[in-house]
């Protein structure tokens, strides 16, 4: 799944509004630069397990089917 279409998915499913989702997206990308660029290691804060863990960025596709399942789409969480 390419960023246009993740995009226009999330825009059409939920209530945000447009400019929010696309925000949202471009910090993802700028994450993903960061992760891929290694210029350190990109952590994330859990709040369910009240610590940071080490981010995991997956592609849109996947990204996209973990948050329909409810599942956090960057990082370890399960």
């Amino acid at each position: 799944m390419k960023r246009k279409r993740f995009e226009k998915l999330m825009i059409s499913q939920h209530k945000s509004q447009a400019r929010d989702i696309r925000q949202s997206i471009r910090a993802i990308i700028e994450l993903r630069h960061y992760s891929e660029g290694r210029k350190g290691v990109l952590m994330v804060y859990n709040e369910k397990a009240e610590c940071f863990t080490e981010a995991t960025l997956y592609p849109y596709g996947e990204m996209y089917a973990r948050i329909q399942r409810g599942q956090g789409a960057i990082g370890k969480e399960s």
